[in-house]
């Protein structure tokens, strides 16, 4: 009983911290478009809307190499391989400023043909080259700031990521009052104040990764042909999972404008904020909970690692569960901090929200397994339920309810989506599960 009790106390110990992260890391991105919105200009909004899928680009690369980094060094620290651990660490960040480098030296060179395809229009062009070209020569800041935040918390410090992401934005706050309000910088100054924020949160993880209390320090390392690939394979399902908002929006704004109209791009604007909130605490749950997951495989613990799985399921459910009640309670308030009070979108909002939210339950689970899946290294099987869910299913459940159900209630097509993601992520995990209880770890 007292060793379920400090293994749960552990688990929330990474969750909660882990889940407070994902949800300051995406007020970057708020932030920015307040102030621009306030301080700039509409036309400015749009462009930093336009260069977005960019910027979560970078930030799903982030993510990516975060896993797989924190997964195969969690596994390490299990199995006692301190110094090969350190080795590895080493090796992920240095690859990771050369990759930078050379995303920024592409983005310069291909700069107009860029913002064209993030789909610029005349009005908004020069707009979205000021703030490409402000953010160009700090890409190393977007790449290497979330793996570092997953690094500490693999280093034993999870408390410590939350408050050095937490100091980031407010110093983003500041700095974008000041650039924008007071300096008249407008976008660029925006672009400047992220940029800024996240260098300064970066140089204090690696004061904190040259100190004597981290266990992950630098050390010297050679170049290993696979590394960099296999800590890809690893991460690439949390990746997507990062992505998948945005090929969500894309896949319904794309619906709507073939067959609907522009109420109803507006409708689901104001339902994909609540659908990211929901994919961003689901997937704190599953990345918080991965180092420990990995590192009791690394140990060969399954009924451990199993237990924690039990945990990351209930805590999903109970998530799922108070967004659900959320909604049914607050959906007008909700509704009301897009759209003016009185006006009829209200109710069509607040109506839409309550089918979009019978999707939580399950996306909380896809997110949660494709999560465990990839702690213990099944990352292709985690890859493809994590893929498949954002694509495949949702397009086939999006024509589903528009045959049989119209147009109107295509909102229900994500937990239609959802579920048939579910049945095959259960599935998947089943068959799966076996292997990689049985999996024995080569030295590396």
């Amino acid at each position: 009983m007292n060793r379920n009790d400090s293994l749960i106390n552990k688990y929330l110990r990474y969750i909660i911290p882990a889940m407070a992260g994902q949800l300051i890391f995406t007020l970057y991105t708020v932030v920015d478009g307040i102030f621009v919105a306030r301080g700039v200009s509409e036309t400015a909004l749009a462009a930093v809307s336009i260069a977005t899928p960019f910027v979560t680009l970078l930030f799903a690369i982030s993510i990516t190499f975060a896993v797989g980094t924190s997964t195969i060094v969690a596994r390490l620290l299990g199995q006692n391989r301190t110094m090969e651990a350190r080795r590895v660490f080493t090796e992920s960040l240095v690859s990771l400023v050369l990759l930078s480098i050379v995303i920024s030296v592409l983005v310069f060179i291909f700069l107009n043909p860029l913002c064209r395809l993030l789909g610029a229009t005349e009005s908004t062009l020069p707009y979205v080259r000021s703030y490409l070209l402000t953010i160009a020569p700090f890409i190393f800041s977007f790449v290497i700031s979330y793996n570092l935040e997953l690094l500490l918390a693999t280093d034993g410090f999870p408390g410590l990521a939350t408050i050095y992401v937490l100091l980031g934005v407010i110093l983003n706050i500041l700095l974008d009052w000041y650039t924008i309000f007071k300096l008249n910088w407008g976008i660029v100054g925006a672009g400047l104040a992220t940029s800024f924020s996240q260098t300064v949160v970066i140089i204090i993880y690696l004061i904190h990764f040259a100190g004597r209390k981290a266990t992950l320090r630098f050390t010297r390392f050679k170049f290993r042909r696979g590394l960099m690939f296999r800590q890809f394979m690893s991460g690439i399902p949390s990746g997507i999972t990062e992505m998948s908002p945005g090929i969500v929006t894309f896949i319904f704004n794309r619906f709507i404008v073939t067959f609907m109209h522009d109420r109803e791009l507006i409708i689901y604007s104001i339902l994909s904020y609540v659908i990211l909130l929901a994919t961003v605490l689901a997937n704190g749950i599953a990345q918080g909970a991965q180092p420990l997951v990995s590192y009791y495989h690394g140990r060969h613990e399954r009924d451990t690692f199993h237990t924690i799985f039990g945990y990351e399921i209930r805590s999903g459910l109970i998530l799922a569960v108070l967004e659900i009640a959320v909604v049914l309670v607050f959906g007008n308030y909700i509704a009301m901090l897009f759209v003016n009070d009185g006006d009829a979108l209200i109710l069509e909002v607040s109506h839409a929200l309550k089918l979009i939210v019978m999707a939580f339950p399950m996306l909380s689970m896809n997110i949660i397994i494709a999560g465990y899946l990839t702690a213990l290294e099944r990352s292709r099987v985690a890859a493809f339920t994590s893929l498949m869910r954002c694509t495949l299913t949702l397009t086939l459940s999006l024509a589903l309810i528009a045959t049989m159900l119209g147009t109107s209630n295509i909102w229900l097509s994500l937990a239609v989506s959802e579920m048939l993601s579910m049945i095959a992520a259960v599935l998947l995990y089943r068959k799966t599960r076996r292997v990689a209880i049985a999996e024995t770890f080569d030295d590396m």
